[in-house]
């Protein structure tokens, strides 16, 4: 854990974050060495790592029993690599901007490891926004591409849906629609840098139209090492996530914090209501 906060002060970098992450997953200290090499950057899922989950209880990236014997490559490559090469495929690469519309969920994880650790922006929309706020975010934003739970689809109007290179499915990662035109496997990606643009947090726009925030590698690497040296948590903490991971503290707090350190993480499948809360 400390070589992975040297070098997350370092770099600043989001893909720092990604050796504890890869720890947490196989439970051995010895993927934090491996990454050394190339701790600048975010190799994402290199093709000599392989590991078994622990039990699933403790897996931030499913939500069924998996089998003791599947290796942490194909969880990993299957759940975010694949998806990479999907956007890639149809000509989506570093710089294009992707958005995620849905209530918290262990796949809006997925989603997100899918776009910003290849040079992408990630475009989050809180769950809340009505159908006239997603329209003004998606076309503000220029995303090229949504992923968006079965449960919000709703909010993304036909007019929005037909200027997407791709929707997709969050809940299956299933593409809804496609426009094959732009299938050139032209997208080229890229290892980003510290001050490269991570994502836009589009406020609530309470004085008018929603105001995108950037927030760089750096911004929120900083944030989680913030985090860690003021509030240490390990593999043995629970965290249960009550706001919508589209929430910049959310985001940073209740995924890739827990990430860092290998905490478990609890999804409430509806508000935080109190009666809610209290079972």
């Amino acid at each position: 854990v400390f070589i992975a906060l040297f070098t997350a002060c370092l770099s600043g970098a989001l893909s720092a974050l990604v050796p504890a992450l890869l720890k947490y997953f196989r439970g051995t200290s010895e993927l934090l060495t491996s990454f050394l090499v190339s701790a600048m950057t975010i190799p994402l899922i290199d093709s000599a790592i392989s590991g078994r989950f622990r039990d699933s209880s403790r897996n931030l990236l499913a939500t069924k029993p998996v089998p003791e014997s599947l290796q942490l490559k194909s969880i990993l490559e299957n759940k975010c690599d694949s998806l990479s090469k999907k956007l890639t495929q149809y000509g989506i690469g570093a710089g294009d901007k992707v958005a995620i519309l849905s209530q918290s969920m262990p796949n809006w994880s997925v989603a997100f490891f899918s776009i910003v650790p290849f040079g992408r922006i990630a475009i989050p929309i809180l769950p809340d926004s009505s159908e006239n706020e997603v329209t003004n975010i998606l076309e503000h934003s220029e995303s090229k591409v949504i992923f968006v739970s079965q449960k919000l689809a709703g909010k993304v109007n036909q007019e929005c849906r037909d200027k997407m290179t791709l929707v997709i499915d969050i809940d299956t990662f299933e593409v809804l629609q496609a426009d094959d035109e732009k299938f050139t496997c032209d997208g080229r990606t890229s290892n980003p840098t510290p001050d490269d643009i991570a994502t836009i947090i589009y406020t609530s726009g309470t004085t008018g139209s929603a105001k995108g925030v950037v927030l760089s590698h750096r911004n929120l690497a900083s944030n989680v090492i913030t985090c860690y040296h003021s509030c240490k948590r390990t593999d043995k903490d629970r965290w249960l996530s009550v706001l919508p991971m589209a929430h910049t503290l959310e985001m940073t707090l209740s995924m890739l914090y827990p990430m860092y350190c290998g905490a478990t993480v609890y999804y409430l499948p509806k508000p935080p209501v109190a009666s809610l809360l209290m079972k």
